[in-house]
C-alpha cells in the first residue's frame, strides 16, 4: 500500500513541471496564457513519437482525442490521481489503520 502513495507522488512530479513550465514560458516570455495540449508536448519531446502516440490514442476509442487535446498537465495527473485514490480506498478499507493509529470515523 504504501507503494501506492509512493508511486502517485513520483508520477505527480510530471504534471507539476508541466504546469510550472507551460505558465511561466508562455505568461513571462510569450505574454499569454497558454496550456501546451498532450499532442503539442509529445511533439516537444519526441517528434518521432507524436507519430506512434497518435495511433494509440485512436485505439483508445472516443476518449483518445479528448485525452490528445487536453491540456498535458492535467492529462498527466489522472494516473496519479487514480493510483492515490485507490489507496485511500484501500486505507479506509482497512479500517484506517496507520502506525499502529486508527480512526475513530
Amino acid at each position: 500500500m504504501e507503494a501506492l502513495q509512493a508511486l502517485s507522488k513520483v508520477l505527480m512530479i510530471p504534471p507539476a513541471l508541466m504546469l510550472i513550465y507551460d505558465l511561466c514560458y508562455f505568461w513571462f516570455v510569450k505574454n499569454m496564457f497558454k496550456l501546451q495540449s498532450t499532442k503539442e508536448w509529445i511533439t516537444k519531446i519526441s517528434p518521432g513519437l507524436a507519430a506512434d502516440a497518435h495511433t494509440v490514442f485512436m485505439k483508445m476509442g472516443t476518449l483518445g482525442p479528448k485525452i490528445e487535446s487536453a491540456p498535458a498537465c492535467f492529462a498527466f495527473f489522472v494516473p496519479a490521481l487514480g493510483l492515490y485514490l485507490l489507496y485511500r480506498l484501500l486505507f479506509l478499507l482497512q479500517g484506517g489503520k496507520a502506525g499502529g493509529y486508527k480512526s475513530r470515523y
